[in-house]
């Protein structure tokens, strides 16, 4: 695969991310008030969850169709998950 490809597919991934972090967002705007910097902090919290389920798909040769749609789920999950994954870490850690 050359390296325009890598490039694109990380992008894609990263944006497919962000859409389920609006489409999440979306999905509860009538329990919670919609506030831009949180939504902004969110969306790119939920590209690095999408652009780390791009590198473990690629490294469990997943096809490019699942790699999307784990990037997509990673974007729906990614901010409270990365936070509850973060609040365990730091428990053991203390």
């Amino acid at each position: 695969m050359n390296n325009q490809n890598e490039i694109l597919q990380v992008t894609i991934s990263a944006l497919l991310a962000v859409f389920g972090a609006l489409s999440r967002l979306l999905s509860q705007k009538d329990k919670v008030a919609v506030k831009i910097p949180a939504t902004v902090s969110g969306c790119f919290v939920a590209a690095f969850a999408g652009v780390l389920a791009n590198f473990v798909s690629d490294y469990l040769s997943l096809s490019l169709s699942l790699t999307y749609l784990l990037a997509g789920v990673c974007g729906w999950i990614g901010p409270q998950v990365l936070d509850a994954f973060a609040s365990i870490v730091m428990k053991k850690i203390q």
